[in-house]
């Protein structure tokens, strides 16, 4: 049996043995497929009967809604989404859809056969650039209740027309995945405001499964208060070892700053944390306060902290520096402090940190 299989082009998937592929990869992304070759990939797919991944690249294809009608078509030739609800078998599931048109309808009816997916372990989406609003991530977030076993979950929904109701009611359709351990979303410039991030960390709050969380949130408006609510849900992951925000402009200042490092010391968990908090208005009493906070991570071994453009002086890159010296089991350390108020030289404090810090293998300070 073929286990593995992988085409960038139609023809060549057209004409393999596609009863024996166990794995499955189309690389189609650019081929102007449009709906009609929506169909040939659904009649081609629905011969794979023992497929257990499928990854699908169909980005810039000029797809829409009708490239993923739930139904079978006149022709009895099933389209995409009628052959995912049927496999089964399937595990793993990637779907990159960017810079199409597919709309709520389109993503309504391909998400519809979710519900089907017992087996679904491992869900991958790029749908950014397809002109979706509340309606399509609505039923995105329904149809993601009804996968129970669902493991990892990616989803870039960047460049689309979703307002904050329609992020909320995704962020519901997460309550019953307890079972998630990994989760990354990519919202870049997507009108997240203190509202949603609030919902992603309530929708969240009964996965205490999660191990990684990675939020891509550059050019939103979270603000203090959204920050520091969702901060409050992090402690209560109590398997959460690797987190990833990525906040650069964000409206934060120093209580959102000083309330996220109050609540991840609480967290006896994370070993690896990345903070990109560029362009905020942080300054030096909230970065201070972050940093300190986070000497109670006792098993922290990596931490990336990008403080750019944050209005930070003199004293507070002092204060911060020799916080850093509490950390006793960190191994690697990035600090970025560029662009803001800093004009001392600081080898010596740093030096003197750093001879603090014994397991300190690597790190990079730039200022």
């Amino acid at each position: 049996m073929l286990q593995s299989a992988d085409f960038d082009k139609l023809e060549d998937f057209q004409n393999s043995s596609f009863q024996d592929i166990v794995n499955l990869k189309l690389k189609l992304w650019g081929n102007n497929i449009r709906d009609q070759g929506m169909q040939v990939i659904g009649q081609s797919l629905e011969k794979c009967q023992n497929l257990q991944k499928l990854y699908l690249d169909l980005s810039s294809n000029n797809i829409g809604i009708n490239g993923f009608c739930n139904t079978i078509c006149a022709n009895g030739t099933p389209k995409i989404s009628q052959f995912i609800s049927e496999c089964v078998n399937l595990n793993t599931l990637a779907l990159y859809l960017s810079t199409n048109d597919i709309g709520d309808q389109g993503l309504s009816n391909l998400v519809s056969s979710f519900r089907e997916c017992k087996s679904l372990q491992t869900l991958s989406m790029n749908i950014s650039y397809n002109c979706v609003g509340d309606e399509g991530i609505s039923a995105l977030g329904q149809s993601l209740s009804n996968c129970l076993n669902l493991q990892k979950l990616e989803l870039n929904l960047q460049s689309n027309n979703i307002t904050t109701q329609g992020f909320t009611n995704l962020c519901k359709g997460l309550q019953k995945n307890s079972t998630l351990q990994i989760i990354t979303f990519f919202l870049r410039t997507s009108n997240i405001n203190s509202e949603c991030i609030s919902s992603l960390g309530f929708g969240l709050k009964n996965c205490k499964n999660l191990q990684y969380i990675a939020l891509y949130m550059r050019g939103n408006d979270i603000g203090d208060q959204g920050l520091s609510t969702f901060a409050e849900s992090l402690a209560s992951y109590e398997n959460l070892q690797n987190l990833q925000l990525y906040l650069r402009t964000n409206q934060i200042g120093p209580q959102g700053a000083s309330n996220l490092g109050h609540s991840l010391s609480k967290s006896k968990s994370i070993k690896f944390l990345t903070l990109y908090l560029r362009e905020n208005n942080i300054r030096s009493e909230g970065a201070i306060a972050l940093v300190t906070n986070l000497e109670q991570c006792i098993h922290l071994k990596s931490l990336n902290i990008d403080f750019w453009y944050n209005k930070i002086c003199n004293d507070g890159f002092t204060g911060l520096i020799i916080s850093l010296k509490k950390y006793q089991n960190l191994q690697v350390l990035s600090l970025f402090l560029q662009r803001n108020q800093i004009n001392i030289q600081i080898e010596n404090i740093l030096n003197k940190v750093l001879k603090k810090l014994r397991k300190l293998v690597k790190y990079k300070l730039s200022y």
